[in-house]
């Protein structure tokens, strides 16, 4: 393990942040939830070469190779505990303007909660877990040199692939320091200015979506946007209502760009 503060191997963090570097761990989210009973601080960031046990939502394996992004984040919100699912949007935003910072001309996407598509194509996943004190880890995985192929929900892509040059460093320090300005205007604006952002960054907004709600629910309709709180909005046309989903996965109808 290499502990980093500030900055280091090439890697700036943002001021007051701290990169704690490792070569394989089972999960990047496990061990920055170790540290933050150990008393880490806002803002520790927490990255690995390669995981073993890396998890997406639901519980899925997240593939960690060599090559990729594998990161997690302290974050010690000061908004209330009821808000704190919205860091999903709030870290999707800042990943996408993070991929277009070092991949300029890139068309991200923020699907929601919680991935980043390019060209219709997920390259990115978040997973947010969080304690009963309100410490929030935020793991952050982004496919810079490879993606999987084989049992995946959607189609997958990676930077490489795509064009994108930049390395696994580089993506990281843009990731940590939109994070940054981007956690700092929530805590001060709250959902308003991060809604409309992710609503400009948006896939399928307008369109024919389908959302798997559960594994025996399907919902099919128009994705409306966000609410206030960050809630998906699908105005079903054949029921003749709006649903608000807080939990699901948005699969879209025809292949996004």
């Amino acid at each position: 393990m290499t502990l980093v503060s500030g900055s280091g191997h090439g890697v700036a963090m943002p001021p007051g942040w701290r990169l704690v570097r490792f070569d394989t761990v089972d999960s990047t989210n496990e061990q920055a939830r170790r540290l933050a009973v150990g008393g880490a601080e806002h803002g520790t960031v927490v990255v690995a070469d390669v995981q073993t046990g890396g998890l997406g939502r639901r519980g899925r394996q997240w593939i960690s190779p060599l090559g990729n992004l594998h990161c997690s984040i302290v974050v010690r919100p000061r908004r209330p505990v009821s808000e704190i699912a919205q860091l999903s949007l709030v870290t999707a935003v800042a990943v996408a303007e993070a991929l277009g910072d070092v991949a300029p001309g890139l068309p991200f996407r923020c699907k929601w909660p919680n991935d980043i598509l390019c060209r219709g194509q997920k390259l990115c996943g978040i997973l947010l877990e969080s304690d009963v004190n309100g410490v929030v880890v935020i793991g952050i995985g982004v496919d810079v040199n490879s993606a999987p192929r084989e049992g995946m929900l959607y189609p997958t892509t990676s930077l490489q692939a795509e064009g994108g040059t930049a390395g696994v460093d580089a993506v990281l320090a843009a990731v940590c320091l939109r994070l940054s300005v981007w956690v700092e205007r929530w805590t001060v604006d709250g959902m308003a200015s991060v809604r409309d952002a992710w609503l400009n960054l948006a896939g399928g907004v307008g369109e024919l979506v389908a959302v798997r709600v559960s594994d025996e629910r399907t919902i099919t309709g128009t994705l409306v946007g966000l609410d206030a709180d960050g809630a998906l909005l699908l105005a079903d046309g054949r029921e003749g209502q709006t649903h608000r989903i807080v939990v699901g996965d948005v699969l879209f109808e025809r292949p996004r760009t």
